[in-house]
């Protein structure tokens, strides 16, 4: 699923996917002049709202956190950053090393339970099926 790139007035950034279901904005410039602001604002088009699973890791093998959100850069973001106290800041998992995208949020729930009952070597291929040397895909989903 390819993803296409139109450029608005002033600092924002489009992006649209080839499903068509959602546009994310993103300001360039602001995230690096104030670190509080959280980039990724979603527009969401159609009637369900988009869900993702994804699974952050602090190195290649190293220790994942599979979890679920409607708002993939915003979550992305706070995990990199350390937003939250509890597993993800403690063992410093902020490298996005996959991401799967759902119609609606009920389905990536589903999923996200059915991943966080897989053996870590299931995991583990499942991540270098699309991204064999853990790059972070961060990058790829905000453009940055």
């Amino acid at each position: 699923m390819g993803i296409s790139q139109a450029v608005f007035p002033d600092n924002a950034l489009s992006r649209f996917r080839d499903d068509g279901c959602f546009l994310v904005l993103s300001f360039r410039g602001s995230h690096r002049e104030n670190p509080e602001f959280e980039p990724g604002l979603s527009i969401y088009l159609g009637m369900s709202k988009t869900g993702y699973v994804y699974i952050v890791a602090n190195m290649k093998h190293g220790i994942m956190y599979t979890g679920v959100t409607s708002d993939l850069v915003k979550r992305t973001w706070q995990h990199r950053n350390g937003a939250f106290d509890g597993f993800s800041k403690k063992y410093g998992t902020k490298r996005l090393v996959y991401y799967q995208i759902f119609g609606d949020i009920p389905d990536a729930i589903a999923r996200e339970k059915q991943l966080k009952k897989w053996r870590r070597q299931w995991k583990i291929e499942l991540i270098e099926t699309d991204n064999p040397c853990w790059d972070d895909l961060y990058f790829r989903i905000t453009g940055f």
